[in-house]
């Protein structure tokens, strides 16, 4: 027999305050197994706590279980190497460990991360000359316009993608005394596909 079918069963003759102290004799030892924190008692008030506290909880719960998993976001700091640029009109190409760098920093896995944007940062010496200074993924190039900025990729690409660096210095010939691409620091913002 369920807890309300006993808790039905009244003589309409008791008085109110009776009804109400058989009633809770009666449903002490159901309720007890299912919130046995939780006591009834003769009181209006205290009749509905039970039930208002299991309704609570399982609201609460259902509401945690609905909640969409949000996917972790960093930021993965990586140091690059020096590019040294000795001839006019060729491509200088250095490619860029994003992987190794977001494995490194121990926060996700490369090949379920996806890389939102790049913040970059460059010294050139021998800046004269007509420059292009490029943030490459595969073929597809970015212009860095200046020595410090930050590029919002139109599609998030995984971490394990091929990102390159491409220096270009117009003209023909031996560049003398050669210039150098130094202390270039990239900041990768990184979101994990994990529970995604």
């Amino acid at each position: 027999m369920g807890v309300s079918s006993v808790c039905n069963k009244t003589d309409l003759k008791e008085s109110v305050v009776q009804r109400r102290m058989r009633v809770a004799a009666e449903c002490s030892t159901a309720w007890a197994g299912m919130a046995s924190s939780v006591k009834l008692s003769a009181e209006p008030k205290s009749r509905t706590a039970p039930m208002a506290a299991l309704m609570t909880a399982a609201a609460l719960w259902a509401t945690t279980l609905a909640a969409p998993v949000q996917a972790a976001s960093a930021a993965v700091m990586m140091s690059v190497e020096s590019l040294t640029i000795a001839q006019r009109g060729h491509w200088y190409m250095r490619p860029l460990a994003v992987a190794d760098a977001v494995r490194d920093s121990g926060l996700m896995a490369p090949d379920r991360t996806r890389v939102t944007a790049i913040h970059w940062r460059y010294s050139l010496t021998r800046a004269p000359g007509e420059w292009q200074i490029m943030l490459c993924l595969e073929e597809r190039c970015a212009m860095l316009e200046a020595r410090r900025g930050k590029l919002t990729l139109p599609t998030r690409e995984l971490a394990t993608a091929p990102f390159s660096l491409k220096v270009y210095r117009n003209g023909r010939g031996v560049l003398k005394p050669a210039a150098h691409l130094d202390d270039i620091q990239l900041v990768i913002d990184v979101e994990s596909l994990e529970g995604a």
